[in-house]
């Protein structure tokens, strides 16, 4: 095999398990509900925890580049993703359980951004773009296989799904053996994330990405609830839900791939109404299970390449020294919207005496609607979004 191509898949491997530094556990959250004081309360706590760790950790992390190289701070994170599953699996008491959770959210700041930041290192042009996208397929599928079995393993015993983070072992071997350990980051304008918090262009992308983050992640929160409370099944069908939404990713990130223009006005637009055809469904009080995995799919296929879409806008507005802290202040902001979602949408339900299940999908859909009717017309009126390489 030629080395480019074993690079690439080494790249992709870490993708494949990406999905484990949040929402892989969400089929075992009615069992940690169950099993622990604060029921669902707690069982959300174990799902954003990783994600109040990952912010700062991310923010102030770009400073280890002046003393390891990518490749190491990879290793590192791949590391303790492994330390995390073994823990949780072995812990009884709720601190603990928290302590090794949040240990996924260090690892999370490390791979995350430094594999993506690896692959603008690789790759230029369109073939970055296209390399980013698979990264998104390969995530995608990495989702369905982890979500499907930490589903199964977890209807046998349900601490087993806290196993699944040893999967880490593959792409831990696969880039100690295959990526060279280049020489540390270079000085340059911005040393820090910082400095690019105030390029407008950048602050714009992340708020952006952040607002639409804190409402999509209200599907990822509560499909497992949702399943439960209408009784259309366990653990297995929670995870099988969320296979629809990863299928339904692959599908969107493969045709990301062979649309030049991965940031339009148009291609968000449709992206959002997907999202909101998708709460739509989930707000019908008649929900059975096709219903359930027919909503998951239609919110995969528009948000399952937006992260995507708008990296490729970012790293438009950023040179290769800086690409690095761009994907960071991104991911950041992902993992900010996921640890704000659950608090700010209990917060609304509780202020609007509504279901945060039933009438917040309801509300979701119809802001996600004004928002790409609010596009459509940038679109209709000429309006383009034209970053200018390298600016920054």
């Amino acid at each position: 095999m030629q080395k480019s191509l074993k690079i690439e898949y080494s790249l992709l491997s870490v993708f494949f398990t990406v999905y484990i530094a949040g929402s892989y556990i969400t089929p075992v959250m009615p069992s940690i509900a169950s099993n622990f004081e604060g029921g669902e309360t707690f069982a959300r706590q174990m799902l954003t925890t990783p994600s109040l760790i990952v912010v700062p950790f991310i923010l102030f992390s770009a400073i280890l580049l002046k003393f390891f190289s990518k490749k190491t701070l990879i290793l590192a994170g791949l590391s303790l993703y492994c330390i995390s599953g073994v823990g949780t699996f072995l812990s009884f008491n709720a601190d603990i359980l928290l302590f090794f959770r949040s240990l996924s959210g260090v690892a999370a700041g490390l791979v995350t951004p430094y594999t993506t930041a690896l692959i603008t290192d690789y790759y230029k042009g369109d073939k970055k773009d296209e390399v980013i996208s698979k990264s998104g397929i390969s995530s995608n599928v990495g989702g369905i296989f982890l979500l499907v079995l930490t589903g199964y393993v977890t209807s046998i015993y349900w601490r087993f799904g806290f196993l699944t983070p040893l999967l880490c072992l593959i792409p831990l071997y696969l880039i100690y053996t295959q990526i060279e350990a280049k020489r540390k980051a270079a000085n340059h304008k911005y040393p820090f994330v910082f400095g690019l918090i105030f390029k407008k262009e950048i602050l714009y992308i992340c708020l952006v990405y952040f607002l639409i983050m804190v409402f999509v992640f209200n599907y990822f929160a509560s499909i497992s609830f949702v399943i439960r409370n209408h009784n259309l099944g366990n653990s297995v069908q929670s995870g099988i839900a969320q296979s629809f939404y990863m299928i339904a990713a692959i599908i969107a990130n493969l045709l990301l791939t062979v649309i030049k223009k991965h940031s339009s006005y148009l291609l968000f637009a449709f992206q959002l109404l997907f999202i909101a055809q998708g709460f739509f469904t989930l707000y019908d009080h008649s929900l059975d299970i096709t219903g359930a995995y027919f909503a998951s799919f239609l919110i995969g296929m528009g948000y399952g390449a937006f992260f995507n879409s708008m990296l490729s806008l970012a790293t438009a507005y950023t040179t290769k020294v800086n690409s690095a802290n761009a994907i960071s202040l991104m991911v950041a902001s992902m993992y900010l919207a996921q640890f704000v979602s659950p608090l700010f949408l209990s917060a609304v339900s509780t202020w609007l005496g509504i279901s945060q299940y039933a009438e917040m999908f309801l509300l979701e859909g119809i802001l996600f609607v004004g928002i790409a009717i609010v596009l459509f017309i940038k679109f209709l009126r000429g309006s383009k979004i034209k970053p200018q390489p390298e600016i920054i």
